[in-house]
């Protein structure tokens, strides 16, 4: 059987939504943008989205549909952009150390399903690269994503 690596402890925040303090993976998580202004975090998922590499966490994923029965074993905190778009909407985050707990959860939960050698695991690798590039210089100035992105964009 396929081993895992241990998910991290959970801290409830004080509307229930875990946080990690420090990313305990031995996965690169992405650059650190809790220091950000919550509305900027909203900036940089907007503009995430917009990514061709996007396109395959922009929705929870279907187990049932990907005949992944495993998965909901695996992954304890499910996340995905869309629902962080909903939840900024919503007014649901309280500071930008949930964005970012949420954030490393896509990353996290991608890279430690997907074994090194399949093709998702080096599509998340690759959005958090891209990623990582546009956090460090949102906190010099605002940033859109360029068609040189992930190869590409999607249409929106």
């Amino acid at each position: 059987p396929r081993e895992y690596p241990a998910l991290a402890t959970l801290v409830e925040s004080k509307h229930g939504i875990p946080i990690l303090p420090t990313p305990p993976w031995k996965i690169k998580m992405p650059v650190d943008c809790s220091e950000l202004p919550l509305e900027q975090n909203k900036i940089i998922l907007s503009q995430l989205i917009k990514l061709k590499d996007a396109q395959w966490f922009l929705e929870p994923v279907d187990s049932n549909n990907l005949n992944i029965p495993d998965y909901p074993l695996v992954i304890k905190y499910p996340m995905d952009f869309g629902t962080m778009m909903s939840k900024f909407e919503m007014g649901d985050y309280d500071s930008s150390d949930e964005f970012y707990s949420d954030l490393c959860f896509v990353f996290a939960n991608a890279l430690t399903y997907n074994l090194p050698e399949n093709w998702m695991y080096e599509v998340a690798n690759r959005l958090r690269a891209v990623l990582d590039g546009k956090i460090i210089k949102k906190t010099k100035n605002v940033w859109t994503a360029t068609s040189e992105d992930c190869q590409g964009t999607t249409g929106g």
